[in-house]
């Protein structure tokens, strides 16, 4: 006995969010800015129009605003 597993539908591939892009904002969000900036740029590059374009690019800007404030905190002392 066989059975066959249906392909995802267009709805359903879109409401999950790129594993890329879910690492690059838990990053951004733990402090891990470099991490952060290079995974939400693998994501956004990848798919920009699905669900995990908008998380990719809030993890990429906090994770470059993070990397400033440390460059700032370290040159400034």
């Amino acid at each position: 006995m066989t059975q066959s597993v249906a392909a995802p539908t267009n709805q359903q591939r879109e409401l999950n969010p790129d594993a890329y892009a879910t690492i690059s904002l838990f990053c951004a969000l733990i402090g891990l800015g470099l991490p952060a900036v290079v995974f939400g740029h693998i994501a956004y590059a990848k798919l920009p129009s699905r669900t995990g374009g908008r998380m990719a690019v809030a993890g990429f800007v906090i994770g470059y605003l993070e990397i400033a404030v440390i460059l700032i905190y370290l040159l400034t002392n």
